[in-house]
């Protein structure tokens, strides 16, 4: 995965093993069926975890497939999310699901006063609420 892909990337899993990867990429590029549109390469599988990561061209199509949350393809359930990669670095961390107003200033205060973090730097990311956090010491 690319550093532009985030946002456009989603993880699908309870996929059985065995299922061709052609049918899940034809379902996901069909708008009618799963919401989706045009991906971007070739789904892949995850090992043999039953997990395919797609990439779509656009973030709204990867947006709109996510939102479902649950597809159907035949007699299997497919749980959809988005994929991030997470590199372990001692001193950063990611904070999401924060509320979408949630400012900079308002999330290292939290941090410095409820967390004892000495905030060093935030940087926002394109979903609003998620931020990256780096900080003096390890976390």
């Amino acid at each position: 995965m690319e550093e532009d892909d985030e946002g456009r990337t989603i993880l699908v899993s309870g996929v059985p093993t065995d299922f061709r990867l052609e049918a899940i990429q034809h379902y996901f590029e069909n708008k009618s069926r799963s919401n989706g549109g045009p991906i971007k390469g070739n789904p892949k599988w995850i090992g043999d975890s039953g997990k395919i990561i797609i990439t779509f061209q656009l973030a709204k199509d990867a947006e709109n497939v996510v939102q479902r949350k649950v597809h159907n393809i035949g007699k299997y359930k497919l749980h959809v999310n988005w994929y991030k990669i997470l590199i372990w670095q001692e001193d950063a961390m990611i904070v999401s699901n924060g509320h979408k107003d949630m400012s900079e200033e308002m999330l290292i205060d939290f941090l410095e006063k409820k967390g004892k973090l000495d905030v060093v730097y935030v940087s926002p990311r394109r979903k609003p609420g998620t931020f990256l956090v780096y900080c003096q010491n390890e976390i």
